[in-house]
C-alpha cells in the first residue's frame, strides 16, 4: 500500500505472489524476515516495520541485524497509525 502510495512502485498481484514465494524459502527464521528482505531487495528501497508485540519486535530486529534497509519499531498499531503514515510521505 505504501510502495504504490509513495514510491510510485506498481507492485503487481503477480509481484505480491513473486516476492512471497521467494520470501517463504527456509533460507530465513520466518517467513515474515524472508518476505521483508525481498521486498526491499527488489524494490532497492528500506524498509520500516512497525510491530505491535514487543517480543516479537525484538526477535525481528536480531533476524534483521545485518540487513541495512531494514528497521524495525514496537509500536501499537491503530488506525489512526495507519492514517497518519498514508498521508506522511515516508
Amino acid at each position: 500500500m505504501l510502495l504504490s502510495k509513495h514510491r510510485a512502485i506498481k507492485y503487481t498481484e503477480k509481484d505480491e505472489q513473486e516476492v512471497t514465494l521467494l520470501g517463504s524459502r527456509r533460507r530465513h527464521s520466518f517467513y515474515l524476515v524472508g518476505i521483508t528482505t525481498e521486498i526491499a531487495k527488489k524494490y532497492k528501497n528500506s524498509v520500516h516495520a512497525i510491530v505491535d508485540n514487543t517480543f516479537f519486535a525484538h526477535t525481528l530486529k536480531k533476524s534483521f541485524k545485518k540487513e541495512k534497509r531494514i528497521s524495525v519499531e514496537p509500536k501499537r498499531i491503530t488506525l489512526k497509525l495507519i492514517l497518519e503514515l498514508l498521508e506522511k510521505k515516508y
